[in-house]
């Protein structure tokens, strides 16, 4: 899983305004939603950001089934982004 950190710092390197405030990246295998509320709730997260579309059939036409999952479950805030 190092080349998905390696994709994701890179990522980052796009937006300057990261360098502005406290990002922290993981990478994990398991269920998406479910790491991503377990991280959440373990590591006090203030806000999750996360991306509102799925990418396939209808889906991309409708909130992502893991950002939903997220939205339902999260105890902190949850930006939903493009």
């Amino acid at each position: 899983m190092t080349w998905a950190r390696e994709i994701l710092q890179n990522h980052l390197r796009d937006f300057p305004q990261a360098r502005e405030i406290e990002v922290e990246t993981d990478v994990r295998k398991g269920i998406p939603y479910v790491e991503i509320l377990k991280e959440g709730k373990v590591k006090k997260i203030d806000l999750i950001v996360i991306a509102s579309l799925g990418r396939s059939g209808i889906a991309k036409y409708l909130i992502g089934s893991v950002a939903r999952n997220v939205l339902k479950g999260s105890k902190c805030h949850v930006l939903l982004t493009k």
